[in-house]
């Protein structure tokens, strides 16, 4: 299977338990994430990671509240927007 890359990966450490690791990832939408948790070496690392866990790992899902300016998403809409400035300053275009 395809690789499927995050557009952000950090890891942390618990501020007060070491041995507690957080995770975060960013995704461009929900079917990214899902084809990440499909790809061959996720699957791996879950299967080698599990057993070594004291509890259950937690995954907290969200949607973005308002646009990061640094998403592809959020890069192409300005890219579009400076497009269509630079166009209309050539030829009139009506509000869409």
């Amino acid at each position: 299977m395809a690789r499927s890359c995050s557009i952000k990966f950090i890891g942390y450490v618990d501020e007060k338990d070491p041995t507690t690791f957080y995770l975060y990832e960013l995704y461009e939408d929900r079917t990214a994430f899902e084809a990440h948790t499909q790809t061959d070496y996720i699957v791996k690392f879950r299967d080698m990671v599990t057993p070594l866990l004291r509890e259950p790992s937690v995954v907290y899902r969200g949607v973005p509240v308002f646009d990061d300016p640094t998403s592809r998403r959020a890069r192409f809409k300005a890219l579009a927007l400076e497009l269509k400035k630079l166009i209309s300053s050539y030829i009139p275009l009506e509000d869409c």
